[in-house]
């Protein structure tokens, strides 16, 4: 993760050794990066489509409404 700092690229990686894909983007002049598992070719892809519709910025509020509607759905049950 530090070599991807130094780069100071935004961009989606994947690190395959560990399954873990970096999303990297430029947040306040300074590389931010932040990692999720991608443990299969599909999920992957997932990633990818959501990286390209949201123009390489991470969906973090739309992540947050739906967690808290999944938590709302699932206390329904």
């Amino acid at each position: 993760m530090a070599t991807l700092e130094k780069r100071g690229e935004p961009g989606l990686y994947r690190i395959v050794q560990m399954q873990r894909c970096i999303w990297a983007q430029m947040e306040g002049g300074r590389l931010r990066l932040h990692g999720s598992h991608s443990s299969s070719p599909e999920n992957l892809a997932q990633i990818v489509e959501i990286y390209e519709r949201e123009g390489g910025r991470r969906p973090v509020e739309k992540a947050r409404e739906q967690r808290t509607q999944a938590k709302a759905d699932r206390a329904k049950k």
